[in-house]
């Protein structure tokens, strides 16, 4: 099964190697033009005190989802901002809740987290079907079909076994929630697939680890010496607030490589893992660029103290579709066409009240 993975094997029925060909995604969007969308929405959004954030990612996704191609054609969004309006609201509730549970009695207090730990999941499904309901490709809808129970089991359940653990197993509960979201997502009326990758995923975290552990023993000791060193002379508070930021450089060159490594092998994983029917996918990202992304990106919006942003967005949406691609038999948009024969045969689901979208 691992080599399955590594080696972006399609699950199901075999394509021919012969006869693939790769479909790159290409994203066409430029920083000026979405730092005028950036612009406008943070100045609504202040004056508004939050609301027309809504509204503000409604215009941001449509930009960035029409400016993603394959073969040649964009997706779409169609979300409706009163809808993640809702779910806004639904997330500054519980968050006024979580804040005020700390206050209550022993009992009160873990029954109150105990309602929250089990409403998640059911919020997670709700805004993942949103967010698939209002994403087309070549007009045919993504849907989300998961179950409470699968999503309780996936989130919660291994989730607790977490702190338990001392997140040494967090990767298993990556590994769960990932899969959970992924083989219950689909284009029209196919589903995602996607392998076991625990035992893969685990294998990227010891590795992140024996990358990074000469790393932070070399930031300890130098942190640690320079703190000594201060000390020792009369004039020691220049030298005492050069060990702290020393020592949170040290800190940061440590973590980033880190991240950056995590984040890369994680996404090519993921995605040279998947497969759409007569469709997989292949990613390439590397753990140096992503470090270098991240870095510059950083040290761009830092200068001009956040004007940057838009550029360093799209900059790394650029980066992500360069190394992505459709990997097919024949071409996605005959694949598309033929999902949207099904689902005007079968008749589309009816849209869910409840559905809402509670994420950023």
């Amino acid at each position: 099964m691992q080599q399955q993975v590594e080696s972006g094997a399609v699950v199901g029925a075999p394509v021919r190697a012969q006869a693939q060909r790769r479909y790159p995604v290409v994203f066409t969007a430029s920083a000026p033009e979405y730092f005028r969308i950036w612009i406008v929405n943070l100045a609504l959004t202040v004056i508004t005190l939050g609301i027309y954030s809504a509204w503000a990612k409604v215009r941001r996704k449509r930009y960035f989802y029409g400016h993603t191609l394959i073969d040649g054609d964009g997706f779409e969004y169609r979300g409706n901002p009163v809808a993640i309006l809702k779910g806004r609201v639904v997330a500054l509730a519980l968050l006024a809740i979580y804040s005020l549970a700390g206050r209550l009695p022993d009992l009160l207090h873990w029954a109150l987290l105990a309602t929250a730990a089990l409403a998640l999941p059911w919020l997670a499904l709700r805004s993942f079907a949103f967010n698939a309901r209002n994403s087309a490709w070549r007009n045919v809808a993504f849907r989300f079909d998961g179950s409470y129970r699968d999503a309780l089991i996936a989130i919660v359940g291994y989730g607790v076994l977490v702190p338990l653990s001392a997140f040494l197993l967090y990767p298993l509960w990556k590994a769960k929630t990932l899969r959970f979201a992924w083989r219950h997502h689909g284009l029209g009326t196919t589903r995602f697939a996607m392998p076991e990758i625990t035992g893969a995923l685990f294998w990227i975290y010891i590795k992140a680890a024996g990358l990074v552990l000469p790393l932070l023993i070399v930031a300890l000791v130098v942190s640690v010496s320079l703190g000594w060193l201060s000390v020792q002379r009369p004039s020691a508070a220049s030298g005492v607030a050069m060990s702290v930021i020393v020592g949170l450089a040290m800190l940061l060159a440590v973590y980033l490589p880190l991240f950056a490594y995590v984040r890369a092998r994680t996404a090519n994983l993921v995605m040279n893992g998947l497969a759409l029917g007569p469709l997989r996918f292949e990613s390439r990202q590397g753990a140096r660029e992503v470090a270098w992304l991240y870095l510059s990106n950083a040290g761009a919006i830092a200068l001009t103290l956040g004007l940057a942003v838009p550029w360093a967005v799209v900059r790394a949406m650029r980066y992500r579709a360069s190394r992505l691609a459709v990997v097919a038999s024949g071409s996605p948009a005959e694949f598309a066409a033929a999902e949207s024969e099904k689902v005007g045969a079968t008749g589309g689901e009816v849209m869910d009240l409840l559905d809402f979208d509670i994420g950023v």
